[in-house]
């Protein structure tokens, strides 16, 4: 898992904050790197990032939230979000093992 959040030139206060939040979070869910780049948007987008699968999970679009606000709001994200559910085996994955176990 990690992280990549996109900011906004216009905005580097709200920028320092939404980083601490990301930092914090990514150091509680054991994310293995933060990217930031910047984006002509108009807040600051975090996503969560597995493989190729990517999740919005906090938008700092007309926000004015202290760090663990937004801390709190990632973390709740991330716990709902597709990225964090496990992956469920298929039928054909299941009838494998079972024909293994027998045979």
């Amino acid at each position: 898992m990690e992280f990549l959040v996109l900011s906004s030139r216009s905005q580097p206060e709200r920028e320092r904050i939404v980083m601490s939040a990301v930092v914090e979070a990514a150091e509680a869910l054991g994310a293995r790197r933060i990217m930031k780049r910047r984006a002509r948007i108009e807040g600051t987008s975090v996503y969560v990032k597995d493989g190729e699968e990517r999740v919005l999970v906090y938008r700092d679009w007309l926000r004015n939230w202290d760090w663990k606000r937004i801390y709190d709001r990632i973390i709740a994200s991330t716990h709902t979000s597709p990225i964090s559910r496990p992956k469920h085996r298929t039928i054909d994955s299941f009838v494998s093992e079972v024909r293994m176990d027998v045979g």
